[in-house]
């Protein structure tokens, strides 16, 4: 497997929040036909499909963690802010269910991830890596 491997987000959070900009507009023309006020679901379904769609093209856009052979990168959306943990070797690191660790001098210390908000596929390939190395 190549190194650097990196790991995207999931794409889940911002489909959850268009579904729910989608659902309140659709309340919205079914309120505004009986009620006729249906401006606070309106304007949330398009506050939510706005947000959707920004975050949409910022998680598409970014890596959640970068795996080399001596160092790690986790980052931010967009990038914004970076993280390096560094150790010896690929041995240093290890994955025990949804934690990541990675051996500091002589403790293990825990990478602040999910595997919820990585992408399925390569979170895999993280297990993958992890389990096969030498």
């Amino acid at each position: 497997m190549p190194l650097p491997l990196k790991v995207r987000y999931a794409m889940s959070t911002p489909i959850i929040i268009g579904i729910v900009g989608v659902s309140q507009l659709i309340l919205a023309f079914v309120r505004n036909s009986s009620v006729r006020d249906a401006s606070p679901q309106l304007t949330l379904g398009i506050i939510a499909l706005v947000l959707s769609g920004i975050l949409f093209v910022a998680f598409r856009k970014s890596v959640y963690l970068e795996v080399a052979e001596d160092s790690l990168t986790l980052s931010g959306v967009g990038g914004f802010w970076k993280k390096q943990y560094s150790y010896k070797s690929l041995n240093d690191l290890r994955l025990d269910g949804n934690k990541l660790t990675y051996r500091d001098g002589s403790r293990w210390t825990t990478i602040p991830i999910t595997r919820y908000a990585a992408n399925r596929e390569d979170w895999a390939a993280l297990q993958a890596l992890l389990s096969n190395r030498s």
